[in-house]
């Protein structure tokens, strides 16, 4: 049973409420094989995922698969507090099921998932054939190589919700480097968490227009530096305040699927469907959002007086990130969505 209104008081204004929608996705990805650009034919387990929406009092919310057909959005099952994760014999479906994250590379609207080649055990996008031919990319495929969900939004009122500025992306181990960091890479003294950093979000409206493309962790980098005997190695810089980790870099695609000889850079623009919002520093020393970010209003009254709205939300890993390594194979993080309603 949905809960009561409480209307606003005087102190609050126009402000409906504080935290209308707070949706937690747990994300707990055990990276067994995702090699990125570092090597061909990898996938990563999807065991672990756990998907937690809850909303506050005056709004509901559904979430259903990106590209679903909803022939009435007045009948999806509305509710105040939802949990996703990985089914178990005999229960219905989930989204989750299918989920095995692998290298991708996207602008956070459209998702391509290149083939690959080697080259002194390092792996990079084929962009031509031997024969010097553009070769064509697969487009990556949702619920499984990334993670895209639609998320319905309704609520008695009309108001604008937005993306709020504590949302974060936390890795599970508390010290990221040196000996107190747990879950630690073979590769050096640092843990395997730092794949955070090559985690990207973004949020699209109902018209296909980015509403937003955000790094949670772009104060990391991992270096890759070549040995003279053969081999690479790899140190994690933490800790960063500028350069090229706060910037978004993707290969663009045209409508004939091919790809673009070089990568294309989002640099961070106070627009942000423009540019690419990066996570600053709390006072608390954690990285969060850092701005509020406009993403919908729920304008449109149905037939049951109630005002809907409607995003896509995009996880995935960026095989042009340079955390999206084998150092790093095994991470884990939590991803916390936390968003605010205002009257329209």
């Amino acid at each position: 049973m949905m809960k009561k209104t409480v209307p606003p008081n005087r102190r609050t204004g126009r402000m409906i409420a504080k935290n209308l929608i707070v949706l937690l996705v747990l994300i707990a990805v055990t990276f067994v094989s995702m090699w990125a650009w570092f090597t061909n034919g990898a996938t990563a387990s999807a065991d672990g995922i756990n998907v937690q929406c809850a909303t506050a009092e005056g709004i509901e919310i559904a979430v259903v698969p990106h590209g679903d057909t909803v022939s009435d959005i007045t009948k999806l099952t509305y509710k105040d507090t939802i949990e996703l994760r990985k089914s178990e014999e005999g229960e219905p479906a989930s989204i989750l099921d299918t989920l095995s994250l692998t290298e991708i590379t996207s602008n956070g609207i459209t998702f391509y998932r290149p083939a690959l080649k080697q080259t002194d055990g390092i792996a990079s996008p084929v962009i031509t054939d031997t024969d010097g031919n553009r070769v064509t990319w697969n487009e990556a495929v949702q619920q499984v190589h990334y993670l895209s969900f639609d998320l319905y939004i309704r609520s008695k009122s009309s108001q604008t919700v937005r993306l709020e500025n504590n949302s974060s992306f936390v890795p599970h181990s508390t010290y990221l480097t040196g000996s107190p960091a747990t879950n630690k890479s073979t590769y050096g003294d640092y843990s395997r968490d730092c794949i955070v950093g090559a985690a990207r979000f973004s949020v699209v409206d109902k018209s296909n227009a980015r509403k937003v493309l955000w790094i949670p962790h772009p104060e990391l980098k991992l270096e890759t530096t070549a040995n003279e005997g053969g081999g690479h190695t790899f140190t994690m810089l933490t800790g960063l305040t500028s350069g090229d980790s706060f910037n978004h870099q993707y290969y663009g695609v045209n409508d004939s699927k091919q790809p673009d000889d070089n990568p294309t850079v989002i640099s961070q623009n106070d627009d942000p469907t423009e540019g690419v919002t990066a996570s600053t520093k709390a006072s608390n020393g954690s990285y969060v959002l850092g701005k509020n970010v406009a993403l919908t209003k729920l304008e449109e009254k149905e037939s049951d007086n109630y005002y809907y709205g409607l995003v896509t939300c995009n996880m995935w890993i960026e095989g042009e990130d340079p955390e999206a390594k084998l150092a790093l194979v095994g991470g884990e993080f939590t991803m916390k969505l936390n968003f605010t309603g205002t009257a329209s």
